[in-house]
């Protein structure tokens, strides 16, 4: 298998995963994920993973991994309140090179756009997803975005928007 869907399945932790060794593509949104730990990393280090699908869960416990990072292309963490969670960069921050990065629906506001400006890998993103957050005022400058291409801020109520990105062919506002 290459890829494996096991989105709404209740499922709470990765217990083995000995034959998804050869996985590249995992969508394990909307289960019962509620601890980011051990466990999780251990079980995401079996799989070549390329693109990682984590909506929809809700992170309450989000543990150190240590310093062990793994490449992936696609990162979607859409729905899963990390307003409300703490020490939720660390989650997007165990991955590298990651090109889309989706964080949608996710009830960010101008506070936590600093957090998401901090990010490890925000120097690798090409597409970012911040669709139905809560910012009104949001800076994009080439320093910090150097590989930004696409933006999607739809049902935002954005009041202040300022973009410095040579690289940006698509943005979306709606």
């Amino acid at each position: 298998l290459n890829e494996v869907n096991l989105s709404g399945y209740n499922i709470s932790k990765l217990n083995d995963v000995s034959k998804f060794v050869q996985v590249e593509k995992l969508n394990i949104s909307f289960n019962l994920f509620s601890e980011w730990g051990e466990d999780m990393r251990k079980g995401l280090l079996q799989m070549k993973l390329r693109w990682l699908n984590l909506s929809g869960n809700r992170f309450l416990n989000v543990k150190e991994n240590g310093s062990d990072t793994f490449e992936i292309e696609t990162l979607i963490l859409a729905r899963c309140l990390f307003k409300h969670t703490e020490n939720w960069h660390i989650i997007v921050n165990w991955f590298t090179n990651v090109k889309k990065l989706d964080l949608g629906f996710n009830e960010f506001n101008d506070e936590n756009f600093e957090g998401i400006s901090l990010l490890r890998t925000i120097e690798t993103i090409e597409y970012l997803e911040l669709n139905n957050n809560e910012f009104t005022q949001l800076k994009f400058v080439s320093d910090q975005w150097s590989s930004l291409r696409i933006l999607e801020l739809s049902n935002s109520p954005i009041v202040k928007l300022v973009i410095n990105l040579p690289k940006l062919e698509s943005l979306d506002i709606s």
